[in-house]
């Protein structure tokens, strides 16, 4: 497992560039293997990452894709299942999977992942 942080400012003023250091300094006294995160107007999300499958050391997130913000810690059950379903590559990581399921079935797709996860999800278009 991992962690993950951020914050959208709802009223479209930048992020302040010291806050990403500000909310980071917390997970230095945890062991993070790999730290990730995107700064982008009034967008910051970041994810801690551990290396716990042998995914996971592929794993890149935060993920930016078509205006859609997206962090997530992710241990799935079902990978294999995911990966036939979302038509994910084998390589794919439980943080790809988790998007490509939400991409997918939207709202239901938490009918459709076995695991342990949290995420954070923001579509700049829609606000």
């Amino acid at each position: 497992m991992s962690a993950i942080w951020g914050c959208v400012d709802l009223s479209g003023t930048f992020v302040d560039p010291d806050i990403p250091d500000k909310m980071s300094e917390c997970t230095k006294k945890y062991r993070i293997d790999q730290s990730q995160s995107v700064l982008f107007e009034n967008v910051y999300m970041a994810c801690g990452l551990q290396y716990i499958t042998k995914e996971s050391q592929y794993e890149r997130l935060p993920i930016v894709q078509d205006d859609i913000f997206f962090t997530a810690d992710v241990l799935l059950d079902n990978r294999e299942e995911l990966i036939k379903e979302t038509l994910s590559q084998e390589s794919s990581s439980d943080g790809e999977l988790l998007f490509n399921a939400w991409k997918r079935w939207g709202e239901k797709f938490g009918d459709h992942v076995l695991g342990l996860y949290s995420f954070a999800i923001y579509d700049k278009r829609k606000k």
